[in-house]
């Protein structure tokens, strides 16, 4: 006895390993909500939720008790109320954004897409207008020259000044060597050295 070739629409188009196992589950008799379920290792009601979006995340989320009470007053003065919601700082334009403060996983998105933001991780979303940010894998850094930021010099050498108190004598008294220093370090930095 022949038995016929069922056809079902290709659930998984870019993964023709679990479309065939899709397949022959539903050639076996199993249900198209079960196979697919098998096929995606992906069991019912296990996405994210409000509620496990929420899990473990306390008083606004943020570990530092002052940071959340100063971010929770700039949303307030913004008009927006923290109470019950979360700040994701990936949704952040800059520290402290009441745009950040989301409760649910569908505003994060929303805000994400606002912003042209792609998100991923626990939420994975890509805006209709999402741009790479420049420097993205097209761009051959290897052939780029880095300088470090002016402020990091100035925080290496008060280090070293700060161990080697002889030293910032020396560079107090001869200005030519402060510079010559403060370039090695900024060669260093910069992996030029």
């Amino acid at each position: 006895m022949a038995t016929a070739q069922i056809q079902h629409s290709k659930l998984f188009p870019d993964e023709p390993g679990r479309q065939a196992h899709y397949q022959r589950m539903i050639e076996a008799g199993e249900s198209e909500r079960m196979a697919e379920m098998l096929a995606a290792q992906q069991p019912p009601g296990l996405g994210l939720t409000t509620a496990s979006f929420l899990r473990g995340r306390r008083d606004g989320g943020l570990s530092n008790p002052e940071v959340n009470a100063h971010y929770r007053k700039i949303a307030l003065e913004a008009g927006v109320n923290p109470h019950g919601q979360v700040y994701s700082s990936p949704l952040a334009s800059y520290p402290g954004d009441p745009d950040a403060w989301i409760s649910t996983p569908d505003e994060a998105k929303a805000v994400a897409e606002r912003k042209g933001l792609k998100l991923e991780g626990g939420i994975s979303y890509t805006a209709s207008r999402y741009e790479a940010p420049v420097g993205d894998e097209n761009v051959d850094f290897s052939t780029k020259e880095y300088e470090v930021a002016p402020d990091i010099v100035s925080d290496e050498m008060e280090m070293q000044a700060a161990s080697n108190p002889e030293l910032l004598t020396e560079w107090k008294s001869k200005p030519k060597v402060f510079e010559e220093a403060k370039e090695t370090t900024k060669a260093r930095l910069s992996g030029r050295d």
